[in-house]
């Protein structure tokens, strides 16, 4: 505020207004059924909420708070009616939709409209959800179908839900890796693409956050977000193993190892590469550690499997850095693994991997279990 006003800045405010009376307007004027009104009416109230909120308002007199929280409070409950006559799309169910504005009282028709459509969406999730947990266990799997809100205002889904589906197994090898694809193809049916899902295994009572998969069009991946993001939603316990983190800390070090004698000359290193380095080698000589602890206090063999997957991980990066200061190339550096297979090539390397994340997993769920 100290030099003079620039007539050609941003004027975001202005850009909401013509936003709402030049775009979404015209939009609302030809309706065809379609989420992207809607999707379109969500942004909207997003900026007109980040507006009422801002603190240019602190040097006004007036500010024009009680216009912006109306207009907010407006463009939500439009998104919401939009949203549920392109879910609809059928003429009784818009019908309704207006008879519930026309008998509201003055001033209240289209709040009175928006919850009316909130009220038959959640109903009609709960539905689904109710379903779907049926269709689950006719085919013999013991799941239940929780849900949560996305925090999106602009968000496609209706309601905006995303569901996680637990599911309870005795055995992560012969239980939950064999009914994955499975699973995720019968969801895929019965959801679509109406809201986002992920499938969780729970054993013992407690959920295994670090083994959640979210489906994709190749191979399922890992959510590794699922703890964070569902810490609030669920009723049991998530498993916390610190061997397992500590075993995949060794396996990125070992990742991270390999990416840096494959992509650079081992010496004309950059000093914080040698600091990377140095580093990533501390760190796996200490996880390796906590696994060889774990395998000599158990009688469990499922520790000791994991230890030496770590020390071939670990020779297979020797063998590749004195290949580099030999001259050699190196055909298949461990550091592509995960590239590899996020592109749909599998190997015996993913396989490994993930088979003895999976081994240590319910060992330590089995140790906790009887502890």
């Amino acid at each position: 505020m100290t030099e003079p006003h620039n007539a050609e800045s941003n004027d975001s405010l202005g850009a909401l207004l013509t936003s709402v009376l030049g775009n979404l307007v015209e939009r609302m004027s030809k309706i065809d059924m379609t989420k992207a009104p809607a999707t379109f009416a969500g942004e909207l109230h997003g900026q007109a909420c980040a507006h009422y909120g801002s603190a240019i308002w602190r040097t006004m007199s007036s500010p024009p708070l009680a216009h912006l929280d109306k207009l907010a409070k407006r463009l939500n409950d439009v998104s919401s009616i939009l949203h549920e006559m392109a879910e609809s799309g059928r003429p009784e169910a818009v019908a309704r939709i207006v008879q519930t504005a026309k008998m509201a009282d003055m001033g209240n028709a289209v709040r009175a409209a928006a919850r009316h459509c909130h009220k038959r969406a959640e109903r009609r999730f709960t539905t689904q959800m109710r379903e779907l947990e049926q269709v689950l266990a006719s085919r013999g799997w013991k799941a239940r179908c929780l849900s949560q809100p996305i925090d999106e205002l602009d968000s496609p889904y209706w309601p905006a839900r995303e569901i996680a589906i637990l599911v309870e197994v005795d055995d992560l090898a012969d239980q939950w890796l064999p009914i994955l694809e499975e699973l995720f193809f019968v969801t895929s049916e019965h959801v679509d693409t109406n809201w986002p899902f992920r499938a969780v295994p729970v054993m013992n009572g407690q959920i295994l956050a670090s083994l959640a998969m979210l489906p994709t069009s190749h191979i399922p991946l890992p959510d590794h977000d699922f703890a964070r993001k569902w810490a609030g939603s669920l009723n049991q316990p998530m498993l916390s193993s610190a061997l397992l983190d500590s075993f995949k800390e060794a396996v990125e070090a070992c990742l991270q190892v390999s990416a840096i004698i494959n992509s650079r000359r081992i010496q004309d290193l950059h000093p914080d590469e040698e600091d990377i380095l140095s580093r990533s080698r501390d760190i796996f000589t200490q996880r390796r550690a906590e696994i060889e602890n774990a395998a000599n206090q158990t009688e469990t063999e499922h520790f000791a499997l994991a230890l030496d997957y770590l020390d071939r991980n670990w020779m297979r990066v020797s063998d590749e850095a004195k290949a580099v200061k030999s001259g050699q190339a190196v055909e298949a550096p461990l550091c592509m693994t995960p590239h590899l297979a996020i592109a749909g090539h599998g190997s015996e390397d993913v396989i490994d991997s993930a088979t003895f994340r999976l081994v240590l997993l319910q060992a330590e769920c089995n140790r906790l279990a009887t502890v």
